[in-house]
């Protein structure tokens, strides 16, 4: 009897959440399942039932893709290393003060990609305020970080909005950190930079890494700041699979499912490597 009680109070949390759990897990397997069928060509509503690989071929040999992928993963591993340090700056500096770092959780992705269209363009803000103050002789020597090549504009937008957001779980965490540390380093002589370096950033590493991995996943696979502030080639991979899912042909349906699957796989693979080499930090 005693033991069936004490089996009970460890499962009850997982017997309440089990029908909400089951629920997601089926839309979601539902979900993939349907996007795999979609991208190996089974298109039911064109009355094709084959399964074959083509999709995949035809996209690892697009000219397109290697540039697209390339940008992808250059944009989105910028934009989560610096949206890291900016972030942890954040929670260093204004971690008492949240309004400082909560303020760009109300606005929109896409609201920030219009601001950082209008800051940043060459008949924009900055570049009219420049030149009214006599720094350019013409707002046309202003830089070029929206629409280019590189995708500066389009960095700017993700670490403005996701430097927060990593600010907010890095805060998070270092407020459970007992300050006993922190106490007991500095009567052994370390000053206030040994202390964090040392004592507290090792503590902040997991939510640190793991705030991280959610924003590198998140800029991997958003569409609309590299839809509004990219280039025409390459696009991001998220931007031709919108491309691919709208086009008025429901062929290229299956080209749109491909990619998708393929950003998810990126995503989940960086997922793994992340929690293997969490696992030897912790042995």
């Amino acid at each position: 009897m005693r033991n069936g009680l004490q089996m009970w109070r460890v499962a009850k949390p997982y017997f309440y959440i089990a029908p909400a759990f089951l629920i997601i897990m089926m839309f979601l397997i539902a979900g993939v399942g349907e996007a795999l069928l979609q991208s190996l060509g089974r298109l039911p509503f064109l009355h094709n039932q084959n399964l074959s690989f083509a999709t995949y071929e035809r996209m690892f040999s697009g000219r397109w893709f290697l540039p697209s992928l390339l940008l992808t993963l250059r944009v989105s591993v910028i934009s989560t290393i610096i949206s890291g340090v900016i972030g942890l700056a954040i929670a260093y500096f204004f971690m008492n003060r949240p309004i400082v770092y909560l303020l760009p959780f109300a606005i929109p992705h896409i609201v920030a990609a219009y601001m950082i269209f209008l800051l940043f363009t060459s008949g924009g803000l900055i570049s009219g305020l420049l030149y009214q103050m006599g720094v350019i002789d013409s707002m046309h020597q202003f830089p070029v970080l929206v629409h280019d090549s590189f995708g500066v504009g389009i960095i700017l937008a993700f670490v403005w909005k996701e430097a927060p957001f990593i600010a907010v779980f890095v805060a998070a965490a270092w407020k459970q950190i007992d300050q006993d540390w922190s106490l007991s380093a500095a009567n052994l002589g370390a000053n206030r930079w040994q202390t964090f370096r040392y004592v507290t950033f090792p503590m902040l590493l997991p939510a640190w890494w793991s705030a991280m991995l959610i924003a590198f996943a998140f800029t991997l696979t958003s569409f609309e700041i590299p839809y509004i502030l990219g280039i025409t080639f390459p696009k991001f991979l998220s931007v031709y699979a919108y491309d691919y899912f709208t086009h008025p042909n429901l062929a290229h349906r299956s080209m749109a499912m491909a990619i998708n699957l393929l950003l998810s796989a990126i995503a989940i693979v960086i997922a793994f490597l992340y929690f293997r080499m969490q696992r030897r930090w912790d042995t």
